[in-house]
């Protein structure tokens, strides 16, 4: 998207077309205004892509008004600008590992392909750049914005007069289908979240009905009226298959419109790494996953007292957090047990120091 429609809001849409995992924040982004390689920072979802998962790179400053507009599981930003090109006019756009020289892949775009301005973006569809309704962090699909000028090639599509100007405007009808949001990986043990919806084009549309979820695991629900937000726990590590219908009747047998995703559950690898001494009795958790973990609603329990994480609590991959006992309140005395318990109770990590 290097010119979207009103104010720019400008992104870069990733694959992952492998079978192993891709850590995106490890890549550079490069763009023909700039000598220089932009880091790629994790803004929401996971850092790694697994084979086939999507993620959109957008400007640091511009992702409030990304995700006013689009919704995607993974997005990242960057301190980049995307050239809005006019007439013989291209621009570059490049990731790497690192050297400028050497891109993981690379595109060139000009004026001529389209997206100038008019509500599309840029997405390769078929191996040709095509300019379509945007579908970022999902896969591409020709749903051409018409004008004027295109009605007499969509025939699908009905006609409206307009008797101020004379002219016979193409109305497009919208393309619906079901989606559903939820994160790509989820944590074994921890409750996932799930969210069904019905979308017109790019936005959600609002259909009430019936909704019904397979979790890919033995479990299944139906819901009636509006859908809402369902939590799911799996108990194992494993890929699993969720399937969501939606029907317009309660008592239709054959679906409205329907559609799948892949979710993948990891063990949680958190633990308690050491706790401090008499001066601070800070508490340090490491999380030893390739992905990042909200520890929301968990607590850490030392002798009689307990300190529970706030919302919106986040331990990064492979990297360690340290609770201050300023924070919690522990202190010399409460280290002869230090215990981990996650959001539903169970017991993640214990630290014995009786011998210290």
């Amino acid at each position: 998207m290097y010119d979207a429609e009103g104010a720019d809001v400008d992104w870069i849409e990733v694959y992952n077309t492998g079978d192993t995992q891709v850590d995106i924040a490890t890549l550079k982004l490069l763009v023909s205004n700039s000598t220089s390689n932009h880091a790629i920072k994790s803004y929401s979802g996971s850092s790694t892509l697994l084979g086939g998962e999507y993620g959109v790179v957008v400007v640091n400053s511009q992702v409030t008004g990304f995700t006013e507009r689009w919704s995607a599981t993974n997005i990242f930003t960057a301190s980049f600008s995307l050239p809005n090109v006019a007439g013989e006019q291209t621009a570059t756009v490049e990731i790497n590992t690192g050297d400028k020289n050497a891109p993981i892949d690379k595109v060139t775009y000009e004026e001529i392909l389209g997206a100038k301005g008019d509500g599309s973006s840029l997405q390769l569809i078929d191996r040709a750049w095509k300019a379509s309704v945007p579908t970022p962090g999902e896969e591409n699909i020709f749903n051409p914005i018409l004008s004027d000028e295109d009605e007499d090639r969509d025939t699908g599509s009905s006609t409206d007069d307009d008797t101020a100007t004379g002219k016979t405007k193409t109305i497009s009808k919208p393309k619906i289908k079901a989606k559903i949001f939820s994160s790509n990986v989820v944590f074994a043990g921890e409750p996932a979240n799930f969210r069904a919806a019905i979308m017109e084009n790019t936005t959600e549309g609002t259909y009430r009905g019936k909704y019904y979820w397979n979790f890919g695991d033995g479990a299944s629900l139906t819901e009636i009226d509006y859908p809402k937000k369902q939590s799911h726990i799996y108990y194992y590590p494993g890929e699993y298959a969720v399937v969501m219908k939606y029907y317009g009747g309660v008592f239709t047998e054959t679906p409205d419109y329907e559609t799948r995703i892949t979710v993948k559950s990891v063990p949680v690898e958190v633990s308690i790494k050491k706790v401090g001494g008499w001066k601070d009795f800070g508490v340090e958790l490491l999380n030893n996953s390739a992905y990042e973990i909200d520890v929301s609603g968990w607590s850490i329990i030392a002798g009689r007292k307990f300190f529970i994480f706030p919302k919106d609590s986040i331990i990064l991959a492979k990297k360690s957090l340290t609770i201050s006992g300023r924070l919690t309140g522990f202190s010399a005395g409460d280290e002869s047990e230090v215990s981990l318990y996650s959001s539903t109770g169970e017991i993640i990590s214990r630290l014995l120091t009786w011998n210290r």
